[in-house]
């Protein structure tokens, strides 16, 4: 994944979740998983430092590391996202973890890490 010239961030952050999550079958809580997914590679995208997937779980789980990068992002649909989401309740925590493990198998493998890039550059530290 990378910023496209001319193509809404939004629309980008979209398509990347939907292959993430595209072996699950569809539901209610694959919606909501799938909007905390597009919501997390957008907000890495707004970011003017470059991402890889490893900056996604850094995102739910590093207050430090979300706290920079929220402070970077421009569309306020998306801050009031941050805003109104509560990170420590139990019910976000559950939420959450569907994605992390989608995630897993892809963040072990470090050639995978590299090959989906969110904007990512040669050279920077993948996170």
């Amino acid at each position: 994944m990378h910023k496209t010239a001319g193509v809404p961030l939004n629309e980008v952050a979209e398509s990347a979740a939907e292959v993430i999550l595209s072996t699950v079958p569809n539901s209610d809580s694959l919606s909501r998983t799938k909007r905390l997914l597009s919501m997390a590679i957008q907000t890495l995208l707004e970011d003017d430092q470059v991402h890889t997937i490893l900056g996604i779980e850094e995102l739910f789980r590093n207050d430090q590391f979300r706290n920079r990068v929220i402070a970077k992002v421009k569309d306020p649909y998306v801050k009031r996202f941050w805003k109104n989401v509560q990170l420590q309740d139990k019910e976000f925590k559950e939420e959450v973890e569907p994605i992390l493990n989608r995630l897993d198998p892809l963040l072990k493998n470090p050639a995978m890490r590299w090959l989906l890039p969110v904007g990512m550059d040669v050279g920077r530290s993948p996170v």
